[in-house]
């Protein structure tokens, strides 16, 4: 049986006819309860998509890195100083090249920050999805952070964006889904069972990316563009990792 397509591009696996009723009313209460609060601080918990202006009003000490020094695979790549960590992984590896924080293959990338010396309050950058030669890719990405206390953020990034976030709690790790579907398929062992697999179609990649701590007791969080940030179906599938260590090794970066 041929694998059917769901729900694309990092949606909650619901069939078409119910795709804009029971989601879109649960996602229209979520929003609307969380602007009555006020939009401040204590009105919600753990991380908060903020615009650019409010994340840099808001951020305090901090840790930066362009990614314009390193190159090269790692499995892991531990960056940071004195103040603030980060260990970045991938099942099949990750590379920098072009200034990029990427992946080794389609899937997704996890930074941790459970090795921070302070807790990290503020993590922000710029993210896009590329393809396998490191040029964007059109495409949904998804931000599910740990500890989790709402619902994944789901956004479209039309071009290399800037996204920020600020928490009232620290922010463990975060795992960023590049572009990606679900597809749904009839067991060939077992005729009667359906199984899920996730098919990504692009790279995750990260520039100048922040992380650091908050100064201020207050700010207003934005809607997720087109709608509301949604749970996603984080299933998982195997992909080869393929050529793009060898492309590094060619230029003489590997």
């Amino acid at each position: 049986m041929s694998p059917k397509p769901l729900l694309c591009s990092a949606r909650f696996c619901l069939d078409a006819a119910r795709r804009h009723t029971s989601l879109g009313i649960a996602a229209g209460l979520a929003i609307a309860g969380l602007f009555a609060a006020g939009d401040v601080r204590a009105s919600f918990i753990g991380p908060q998509r903020v615009s650019q202006t409010t994340f840099n009003a808001y951020l305090g000490n901090n840790y930066f890195q362009d990614f314009e020094s390193i190159s090269g695979s790692y499995a892991p790549l531990t960056m940071g100083d004195a103040q603030f960590e980060f260990e970045v992984s991938a099942v099949n590896g990750i590379v920098v090249d072009q200034g990029l924080l990427s992946t080794n293959a389609p899937e997704p990338m996890t930074i941790d920050f459970g090795g921070s010396p302070n807790p990290v309050f503020a993590l922000a950058g710029i993210f896009l999805n590329t393809d396998f030669d490191f040029a964007f890719v059109d495409g949904e990405m998804t931000f599910s952070f740990t500890p989790s206390h709402g619902p994944n953020y789901v956004t479209p990034v039309p071009a290399p964006t800037f996204i920020g976030f600020l928490s009232d709690v620290p922010i463990t790790s975060l795992v960023i889904y590049p572009w990606f579907e679900v597809f749904e398929y009839e067991d060939p062992d077992n005729p009667g069972t359906m199984l899920t697999d996730t098919i990504y179609y692009a790279y995750p990649a990260a520039d100048e990316l922040v992380i650091g701590d908050t100064t201020g007791s207050g700010w207003a969080p934005i809607p997720e563009p087109g709608s509301v940030a949604v749970f996603a179906l984080l299933a998982t599938v195997a992909i080869p990792a393929g050529a793009r260590l060898a492309r590094l090794r060619a230029f003489g970066r590997g």
